[in-house]
C-alpha cells in the first residue's frame, strides 16, 4: 500500500511539473455593461500617455471600452499618489472608488525621456481596473510586475514596441469581457514623427566650405544637423565612396563652416537632420571645392652676409600673418618653385632669419611664406664670397 501511495504521490508530483505555470490571472470581479468610465487628473504632459493607455485596450477586441468622462460621472478616478511606492498602483476588478494611482514623487513633474515607460506603466494599471492580476513568470508580458521587462530591444532606438499586449495578457481580458482579439496595426512605432529635412540648403565652395540651410518650425526640439563628408564620387551615386568625416551642429542659425584643415579638391557634402532619439531625416547633398588660397609673397627687407661666425646670411623677412618663412637655396639660374623638403632658415626674432649652408659662389635663394599651402616664391640671385678671416 505504501509503494502505491508513494508511486501516486510521483505521478502527481510530475503532472504538477509539466503543467504550464499560469499564463494570466483574471480574478476580476469584472465590470457591468460595455464601458468603463474614468476621469483624470494628471497634467497635460501625461495626455500621450494616457491616450496610448487607453487605446492599448480599446483597440484590443475585448467588449468593453475606457470612456474619460466627468469626475461626477467617473467610476475609477486616475491621478498623482504615493501608489503605494511604486510607479503606479491600482484598484482590481469592479469596486467602489477603484482608482489608479502614479507616483508623484518619481513622475511629478513628467520627463520627457520616461514618458513612454510611464504611458506602459498605466496601461499595466489600466488592466488591474480590468481585473487582471500579476502574472509572475518570464516573457514580454504587459501584467508582469516589471512591466514589459523582458521584451526584445527596438531595431532602432527611435523605435518602440507599441503592441504591448501580449497573447496571455489578452486572453485574461476575454476571460472577464468576452470579445476576439485584434491583431496590432504595427509592431513597432516612432517615438516622434521622423524630422524634415533641411530646407534652402547652399554648398558654397572656398576657403572654407560654407554650407547653409534653414528648418521648419516642425522639427521638434532636441533635434541636431549632422554633415557628412565623402569623396566626391559620392554626389555622382558611387556608393563606394569613403565618409571622410562627420560633425553634429546646431540646426539653428543654419550655418556652418568646414574648418578642418583637408586637402585642397572638391567633396561630397551631405547634411540631414536628426531628432532626439537619432531617426534621420531625408539627406540633401551638394558638391563643393575646397579651394585654399596661397599666402601673399614674403617680403625681403635686407640682406646681410656673415652676420656672425657661423651663418652665412641675416634676412630681414616680413610674411603674412600666420604663415611661416621656407627658404631654398638651388644652382643659380635653377631657382626652386616649391619649397624643398628642409629649409636653410632658423628664425632669430619676429622678422629676422639666419640662413646657413649656402655654398660659395652664385646661388639662387627661393623665399616661400608657408600656411595651409605655399606662396608664389620671391628669388633673389646671390654670389656669396669667401668667409673673412677665411684660409
Amino acid at each position: 500500500m505504501r509503494r502505491v501511495m508513494v508511486l501516486l504521490g510521483l505521478i502527481a508530483m510530475l503532472a504538477l511539473a509539466a503543467a504550464p505555470a499560469s499564463a494570466y490571472n483574471a480574478p476580476g470581479p469584472r465590470w457591468p455593461g460595455k464601458t468603463i468610465r474614468f476621469h483624470e487628473t494628471l497634467p497635460k504632459s501625461w495626455n500621450w500617455g494616457i491616450r496610448h493607455a487607453v487605446k492599448t485596450w480599446n483597440t484590443s477586441g475585448i467588449n468593453v471600452r475606457f470612456v474619460k468622462v466627468p469626475r461626477s460621472r467617473a467610476q475609477v478616478k486616475i491621478g498623482y499618489g504615493d501608489a503605494n511606492g511604486s510607479g503606479g498602483y491600482a484598484s482590481i476588478g469592479r469596486q467602489p472608488g477603484a482608482y489608479v494611482e502614479m507616483n508623484k514623487s518619481m513622475y511629478r513633474p513628467l520627463r520627457p525621456e520616461v514618458r513612454l515607460v510611464t504611458a506602459q506603466i498605466l496601461a499595466h494599471e489600466l488592466g488591474h481596473v480590468l481585473g487582471l492580476d500579476h502574472v509572475f513568470s518570464n516573457g514580454c508580458r504587459l501584467m508582469t510586475p516589471t512591466v514589459l521587462g523582458d521584451c526584445p530591444d527596438p531595431p532602432q532606438p527611435w523605435l518602440y514596441d507599441c503592441s504591448w499586449l501580449s497573447k496571455d495578457d489578452l486572453r485574461g481580458a476575454l476571460t472577464l469581457y468576452g470579445g476576439k482579439a485584434r491583431k496590432p496595426a504595427r509592431k513597432w512605432c516612432p517615438l516622434e514623427p521622423k524630422p524634415p529635412a533641411p530646407q534652402d540648403v547652399r554648398f558654397i565652395s572656398g576657403d572654407p566650405v560654407r554650407i547653409q540651410w534653414s528648418a521648419t518650425k516642425s522639427l521638434r526640439a532636441g533635434s541636431v544637423a549632422v554633415i557628412e563628408i565623402f569623396e566626391e564620387g559620392r554626389c555622382r551615386g558611387e556608393s563606394s565612396s569613403a565618409l571622410l568625416d562627420t560633425t553634429y551642429e546646431e540646426v539653428r542659425p543654419g550655418q556652418w563652416a568646414d574648418y578642418d584643415y583637408r586637402e585642397p579638391g572638391t567633396y561630397c557634402y551631405e547634411i540631414h537632420f536628426e531628432n532626439q532619439y537619432g531617426q534621420p531625416s531625408a539627406a540633401v547633398q551638394g558638391i563643393a571645392t575646397y579651394a585654399i588660397a596661397p599666402p601673399a609673397r614674403p617680403v625681403l627687407q635686407s640682406l646681410t652676409e656673415y652676420p656672425d661666425d657661423y651663418s652665412d646670411y641675416l634676412a630681414d623677412v616680413a610674411v603674412p600673418e600666420g604663415a611661416t618663412l621656407h627658404v631654398d637655396v638651388s644652382p643659380s639660374g635653377q631657382c626652386s618653385t616649391t619649397p624643398q623638403e628642409y629649409s636653410i632658415a632658423d628664425q632669430l626674432t619676429e622678422t629676422t632669419w639666419l640662413l646657413w649652408g649656402i655654398p660659395e659662389g652664385p646661388s639662387c635663394l627661393s623665399f616661400f611664406a608657408v600656411d595651409r599651402m605655399p606662396s608664389a616664391p620671391l628669388t633673389v640671385e646671390v654670389v656669396h664670397g669667401p668667409r673673412p678671416g677665411g684660409p
